[in-house]
């Protein structure tokens, strides 16, 4: 399937000011005239096969749909967890703070603290199983609120 498809594209791009284009082509191409040129840029952000924004195509005169397709259909789709990591069951046993971690099988995890919800500090990475984990620090005592997070490195 073709890759414009399979992402649910109908447009990648209209330039008809020739913003885009005069940036890959001197800068009175196109102007008054009926010549295509043609630009296949990677868009996709974590994609395993090219680099985002990186040019995979660029032809001044009208390429095969093969070609255009070629070069679209190169691009391989970044993979996205299907299910982002939960924490849930709090619980303190035996003066440890507990709680179970879910997600994507497979997927790594970054278990963070905080005491004022925004520096983080990372203090233990995980595997996911098919069953939840559980995660178990030593209770932190004192009057300030402590934060736990589950995050995808």
């Amino acid at each position: 399937m073709f890759f414009a498809d399979r992402a649910g594209l109908d447009l990648v791009l209209d330039d008809g000011a020739h913003t885009a284009l005069h940036q890959f082509f001197p800068p009175n191409r196109g102007e008054g005239t009926s010549a295509s040129d043609f630009v296949v840029i990677n868009g996709v952000n974590h994609s395993p096969s090219h680099q985002q924004w990186e040019i995979l195509h660029i032809e001044s005169i009208r390429p095969s749909i093969n070609t255009i397709r070629n070069a679209i259909d190169s691009i391989e789709a970044a993979s996205v967890p299907a299910i982002p990591p939960t924490l849930s069951s709090p619980a303190l046993v035996d003066g440890a703070f507990t709680f179970q971690a879910e997600g994507t099988a497979g997927s790594e995890i970054s278990v963070q603290v905080s005491r004022d919800g925004v520096s983080w500090e990372t203090i233990q990475t995980i595997t996911l199983g098919n069953e939840p984990t559980t995660i178990s620090e030593p209770w932190i005592t004192g009057p300030e609120p402590v934060f736990y997070r589950l995050l995808i490195p």
